[in-house]
């Protein structure tokens, strides 16, 4: 404050009064405890979000889609052995049906895999 009030008395010849500093160190003050105050807003919006984010269970996005194509392939496959079961007990067919989608499964996992690597990189 002294030093502001020094630069001012040598760069203009302005005089302060005891009324003038006091109104300048009011506004000063003023200006700190609104930056302090949203400071503390921010301090506690932080907080809540971090409490709020303490119970979710993070996942990458690859790793989400590989579950979902997990899931996609398993329900397929569950859906051909139940049709298999019903329709053609103990055959040749269904194991041809069991080869072709385990066959499948693999190339979708390795297309997956390439994609996810390729995106990656």
């Amino acid at each position: 404050m002294r030093n502001l009030h020094d630069l001012l008395k040598t760069s203009f010849p302005v005089r302060f009064t005891e009324n003038d500093r006091q109104a300048l160190l009011d506004g000063i003050n003023a200006i700190a405890d609104s930056a302090i105050s949203h400071i503390r807003k921010e301090r506690e919006k932080a907080a809540g979000e971090i409490q709020r984010n303490d119970s979710r269970v993070s996942m990458t996005q690859t790793t989400f889609w590989c579950m979902i194509a997990l899931l996609l392939i398993l329900a397929a496959f569950f859906a051909l052995v139940f049709f298999a079961n019903v329709r053609l007990l103990h055959s040749g067919i269904l194991t041809g049906i069991t080869v072709i989608h385990t066959g499948l499964i693999a190339v979708t996992l390795a297309t997956v895999s390439f994609v996810f690597h390729k995106r990656k990189h």
